[in-house]
């Protein structure tokens, strides 16, 4: 079996572990993980071994994103701070311009593009039209796959589950064979969704054994919803969709809701989480769901900001993604790790980095595979130009797209930034 050892200025195989001068040995029919430690020792001990020697850069584990919308990428910023119901209006309207398959293939692939060379080799992708799932295999990016059910009201529901079940087969033809690339289901929202829709979704994702993901109280208008007040979004969204929440037909909260819905608990990533009382946190964290943090695109759409410092102690599995850039400025996940750090200051740099790493892998499930750089995983990672002498307090500090200067997939470099060797 061929074997290639990449060297670096520094090599972290996850938040606790690097090794100034470090080599990362690989398997390349595999693309897993032979080794990893000192260069030089590694070099030794393979004799004859093909090297890839960086002339600098900080070697580390590729970046988990994990709640992510790539197809909505070429529709531009929709965020002005002006609250949730604004910001819900103008992404409906556009989402109901008539746009071509092609559209929707090329915003999907330039959003995982993006990612990618971001440093991000793993996602949490929510699809709403099935673009994304063909983009991330073109580029061969890990992750999770979610199929989103969206705007189902009252009466419809037989005919969107049906539909969404038909949409998992042709999935899972799609995807069979990735590595690292895993189908879910995401049922959007208490508030896009009727409970029989929520109920339907949760079933078949059970009966089929996939993940799920859902927004959980992105909103203060959510959250009202879930607590009894009718039509709580305004006249628009409550026009479009006759739902529980829409008729002020719900009153125990978004957890409690959404748990008797069967969707929260085990498998289950709840992205946002920003207007959670402490007792819904201590309850999310109890049931087992995982949490996906998004500040960037929670301060720009003007929703406010999560309780990190009570989730941090929740023992809820966490994470960080970006969201889309429907409402972020960008595609960055160093910025919203520091955010997160701004956040809950008591966050140590280690801390912040794993939850972009291996906390975000085994949030989505797939923390036996990607997130870390040791024997067995994948090999997966980008090497960035920051301090060698401290790598992962200064990838925190200092990271961002700008100074990621190449990406590797199963040890497979897809992406160097010119002249860099």
């Amino acid at each position: 079996m061929g074997k290639v050892l990449f060297q670096a200025e520094a090599v972290v195989a996850s938040a606790e572990r690097w090794w100034r001068r470090g080599g990362l040995l690989v398997e390349t029919t595999t693309g897993r993980v032979c080794a990893v430690g000192e260069g030089g020792l590694l070099e030794r001990a393979h004799p004859g071994v093909e090297v890839v020697r960086f002339p600098r850069g900080v070697l580390l584990p590729g970046l988990v994103n994990a709640h992510s919308h790539a197809e909505y990428t070429l529709l531009g910023n929709k965020a002005r701070g002006d609250g949730f119901p604004a910001w819900l209006e103008r992404v409906v309207r556009a989402n109901r311009e008539e746009r071509s398959g092609e559209f929707w293939l090329a915003s999907a692939r330039v959003g995982l593009g993006r990612l990618l060379k971001s440093g991000v080799t793993c996602v949490g992708e929510v699809v709403t039209r099935g673009a994304s799932l063909q983009a991330a295999a073109e580029i061969g990016m890990r992750g999770v796959f979610f199929l989103e059910l969206v705007g189902v009201a009252r009466g419809g529901e037989g005919a969107a589950l049906a539909e969404l079940e038909r949409r998992v087969a042709r999935a899972r033809e799609f995807a069979s064979g990735r590595e690292g690339f895993l189908l879910g289901l995401s049922p959007h929202s208490c508030y896009s969704l009727s409970r029989r829709a929520l109920e339907g979704a949760a079933e078949l994702a059970r009966r089929e054994g996939l993940p799920l993901c859902v927004h959980v109280a992105e909103s203060r208008e959510e959250a009202a919803g879930c607590r009894g007040e009718e039509n709580p979004l305004g006249c628009f969204a409550g026009a479009l969709l006759p739902t529980e929440f829409s008729r002020g037909e719900v009153t125990g909260g978004v957890v409690d809701y959404l748990e008797s819905t069967g969707v929260l608990g085990p498998g289950c990533l709840a992205a946002h989480c920003v207007h959670l009382a402490p007792e819904e946190v201590r309850r999310l964290g109890a049931g087992g769901s995982a949490v996906c943090f998004c500040p960037g695109s929670n301060l720009a759409i003007g929703v406010g900001v999560p309780r990190v410092v009570e989730f941090v102690s929740s023992g809820a599995a966490l994470a960080v993604g970006t969201d889309s850039l429907l409402s972020n400025e960008g595609l960055d996940l160093f910025r919203e790790a520091r955010l997160l750090g701004s956040l809950a200051p008591s966050l140590s740099e280690q801390r912040l980095f794993a939850l972009m790493t291996e906390e975000g892998a085994r949030a989505l499930g797939l923390g036996e595979t990607v997130g870390r750089l040791e024997e067995g995983f994948l090999a997966d990672f980008f090497l960035l130009d920051v301090d060698p002498l401290d790598p992962v307090r200064a990838a925190v500090r200092e990271g961002s797209p700008e100074v990621v200067l190449a990406v590797a997939l199963g040890g497979r470099l897809v992406w160097e930034a010119p002249g860099l060797r």
